[in-house]
């Protein structure tokens, strides 16, 4: 069935990913709004090498998670203590880390085995989700990043990283 059954849709993703071999440090800033005036609970779909170590409201507060231990699963909830305006768009920020989406292939090629699940993302939507992308990847300067979207700028060097900045406009 094409019926809809998202609870909350994210409109956007703010990303700034490190990479260190196949280990992912991210921080996704989440547009978000909810369908349901009466939610408080908001489940995310998450990699299961990835862990959640933070969640912050749009003003910096700390918002309750649950995320079970990693061998058994890693999708988490997020608590808010109260239910947020239907329609209405907020904010939260994820930070999470891991290993295990991100896996070598030999050679210093490094391949995404999970397209969906290396950041936060509506369980109820999959790829039917349609939202904008900003991605900052900082990853070692010996190598090259591939991906899609449209790049921003030039790459920026400090230190041993590169810093690379990509969009996916509208």
């Amino acid at each position: 069935s094409w019926t809809d059954r998202r609870i909350y849709d994210i409109s956007h993703h703010d990303l700034d990913v490190a990479i260190q071999g196949t280990k992912i440090i991210g921080k996704d800033t989440l547009t978000l709004t909810t369908k349901d005036p009466d939610l408080r609970f908001f489940p995310f779909d998450l990699f299961n090498g990835l862990r959640v170590k933070n969640v912050l409201d749009e003003n910096g507060q700390e918002l309750s998670f649950i995320q079970e231990k990693k061998d058994e699963d890693a999708d988490f909830g997020v608590i808010f203590p109260k239910p947020n305006e239907p329609n209405k768009p907020f904010k939260i920020t994820v930070e999470y880390e891991g290993e295990g989406a991100l896996i070598s292939l030999g050679s210093g090629n490094f391949f995404l085995r999970h397209r969906s699940t290396w950041y936060p993302n509506n369980p109820f939507a999959a790829f039917a989700d349609r939202a904008t992308f900003n991605l900052t990847l900082s990853y070692p300067k010996n190598y090259t990043m591939v991906g899609i979207g449209e790049k921003v700028g030039e790459d920026k060097e400090e230190g041993s990283l590169k810093i690379s900045k990509w969009t996916t406009k509208d």
